[in-house]
């Protein structure tokens, strides 16, 4: 790939306003949200903690839960900010050539979290367990019931 064709495709040279815009992006985007969820997180863990009403099968749970997310967060957004971020610090274009897979697939990586996030309530809750199981035995029932008309 030609040092021209990675300028274009990740808008080389960057303005001073799109650079400050990264690094507000940065800050707002992914490091307060983060630092938002994790004070959150540690809160509700503190305050499931002491509650007795609460078994400890529910408080690992949710303690497992809350970690997930947070994680989920920082691994599917973290790596595109990151991008951004250094994107941002790079002033020769030809410095450039090394990031653009990194970014692409750090873009990519961040479109999975539509993905991630509503399996792990899915599977993190009692709930969702059962109902993925209820699912599951829907169509082991099915597939036994043509086999058995086919037989």
């Amino acid at each position: 790939m030609s040092t021209a064709s990675v300028c274009q495709d990740i808008f080389f040279p960057m303005s001073d306003t799109l650079a400050r815009a990264n690094v507000a992006r940065f800050i707002l985007g992914f490091v307060v949200p983060s630092l938002l969820m994790l004070f959150s997180n540690w809160g509700i863990c503190q305050a499931v903690r002491s509650n007795q009403t609460t078994e400890e099968q529910e408080r690992r749970r949710l303690s497992k839960l809350l970690t997930l997310l947070l994680l989920s967060l920082l691994f599917f957004f973290g790596p595109v900010h990151v991008m951004m971020l250094l994107r941002t610090l790079v002033e020769d274009c030809r410095n450039l050539a090394w990031l653009l897979y990194p970014y692409k697939i750090s873009i990519a990586m961040s479109a999975l979290n539509c993905i991630a996030d509503p399996l792990l309530y899915c599977f993190m809750t009692r709930t969702g367990r059962e109902n993925v199981n209820q699912v599951v035995l829907f169509f082991q029932v099915k597939k036994r019931s043509r086999y058995e008309d086919v037989v």
